[in-house]
């Protein structure tokens, strides 16, 4: 796995949302990390590609909590965080959409994507959903549409 960064070269206060810096990952005697740095600029999309097995999820693990580091750590807003588990870390605003995850063919795109992210009070959910005019599904221009229930998507744009 490689480094990726997006610097601006101003000194001051960081302006990234999110950086992993020197994670390490190792499974018994495998390591399958080994000083990785990556940091995100607030407002920024990126993407990250490599080959099967380079270490991509499990670096996007490490980062929402899903799978403790060996070694490094992870800063959102400059503050370093430890998070337990993907849902902290989706409370301080770092989430991920996982591979394995599928899909519910009755909801929408945008509600599956934000499935578990509902706005809830004592397990009750409050407000509309995700899918209602002006929610979240705005920011996203996608094909199928944000208003595409799962079970219209084509087979490449499923979470199997």
């Amino acid at each position: 796995m490689c480094s990726a960064a997006s610097t601006n070269g101003s000194s001051g206060a960081s302006s990234f949302a999110l950086e992993l810096l020197g994670i390490a990952k190792a499974y018994g005697a495998i390591e399958v990390l080994h000083g990785v740095d990556l940091r995100v600029r607030v407002g920024s999309i990126h993407a990250l590609v490599g080959a099967n097995g380079a270490g991509k999820s499990t670096l996007l693990k490490v980062a929402v909590g899903a799978t403790a580091a060996t070694a490094g750590r992870v800063l959102v807003n400059s503050h370093e965080r430890h998070f337990a588990s993907p849902f902290e870390a989706r409370k301080a605003g770092i989430g991920m959409v996982f591979q394995e995850r599928s899909l519910v063919p009755e909801l929408s795109t945008v509600d599956n994507i934000f499935l578990n992210g509902e706005a809830k009070r004592v397990g009750l959910i409050r407000g509309p959903p995700h899918s209602s005019p002006g929610s979240k599904q705005s920011r996203f221009s996608m094909t199928p549409t944000p208003q595409s229930v799962g079970k219209e998507a084509s087979a490449r744009f499923r979470f199997y």
